[in-house]
């Protein structure tokens, strides 16, 4: 193939696999905070509820993970929620065989006594801490107040260091800071390490640092500049809602059946069926020719699956390394 070929021509005579990545699975759409910079409280419509396991097996009996090496069960609620998470995860790694993760607040760490030993489980785990000025957080993270979470976290590292000494495995664990133009003083790094730094937690976490992903598809601006030329998740993955709702990424939180984003349900067919469907061909077309529609065409961060796939590269260094003071990014 000629170097000089565009992406976009490059693309159109590219074989694609036969079975996506299945990098993002809905645990439950319910939540209990409001953050203001979440689709969730501004955008979702859709009634609040949780993953039958019973969609996991058919999945895995039909074949549908095949294209699977990793999954995060997240997409527009709370995660830890969800009253069978410790099963769930445990399912998808030793039956399905893939690495697993997941994105909390970590709000329920210590009040749910199924949570903590759930998140343990898990490859990797971020935590939304956001600020530790306790006015920033209480902003990012209404109704939720700082001591809240760092007596979760307190809680978290204990257990941590607790199985580090017993040579019990952990997961990777990143601390998330969102920086937004919606609160002044969102994604300050140098407190939140200096915070780690005095407890200790440098030693069991890293620190990463996101955008605020949805300025545009809120309404609250005009993104003059993508993340990208093209979205490669066309391409490569799809994100399943809890009602098994197949969708094109993870900021689909109110999946609509007549936008370019729905590719179809997996009570009604496969995920291969679906995969060679018309709906997920039209999407590859709208990308290639640059001419994106619904919400694509209000989405800043092209190609969200790469998110989930430096978290694996990371995790994967960590373990292979040992070391957890990851550079921030």
């Amino acid at each position: 193939m000629s170097n000089n070929k565009s992406k976009r021509e490059q693309f159109r005579v590219q074989d694609f696999k036969l079975l996506p990545e299945v990098y993002q699975i809905e645990m439950t759409n319910r939540c209990n905070l409001k953050c203001p910079m979440c689709l969730r409280t501004t955008d979702m419509v859709r009634e609040d509820d949780v993953l039958d396991t019973k969609l996991l097996e058919l999945m895995h009996e039909r074949g549908d993970f095949g294209g699977s090496y990793y999954v995060e069960l997240q997409m527009a609620g709370e995660p830890t929620l969800h009253p069978k998470l410790g099963e769930v995860i445990d399912y998808l790694k030793s039956t399905v065989g893939v690495m697993v993760g997941l994105s909390t607040h970590g709000l329920l760490i210590g009040k749910k006594p199924t949570v903590l030993p759930a998140l343990m489980s898990l490859n990797d785990l971020t935590i939304s801490v956001d600020s530790v000025d306790p006015d920033v957080y209480a902003k990012m993270r209404y109704p939720a107040k700082l001591p809240q979470l760092l007596g979760a976290l307190e809680t978290l590292f204990g257990e941590v260091v607790r199985r580090k000494a017993a040579g019990e495995p952990v997961p990777f664990i990143e601390l998330q800071l969102v920086t937004t133009p919606l609160v002044e003083g969102s994604g300050d790094v140098g407190a939140l390490q200096a915070l780690m730094e005095d407890r200790g937690w440098d030693q069991h976490a890293a620190v990463r640092v996101t955008n605020d992903c949805f300025v545009e598809m809120q309404g609250r601006g005009k993104v003059e500049k993508r993340s990208a030329d093209i979205c490669l998740n066309p391409f490569s993955s799809v994100s399943i809602a809890h009602n098994g709702d197949v969708v094109s990424c993870c900021y689909i939180f109110d999946p609509k059946r007549d936008q370019v984003n729905y590719y179809g349900n997996l009570y009604d067919n496969s995920l291969a069926e679906i995969w060679a469907s018309e709906r997920v061909q039209a999407m590859r077309r709208s990308h290639i020719e640059g001419k994106q529609k619904d919400a694509c065409a209000t989405c800043y961060l092209y190609s969200p699956m790469t998110i989930h796939q430096n978290i694996v590269a990371r995790s994967v260094q960590s373990q292979n390394t040992g070391r957890v003071h990851l550079p921030v990014f």
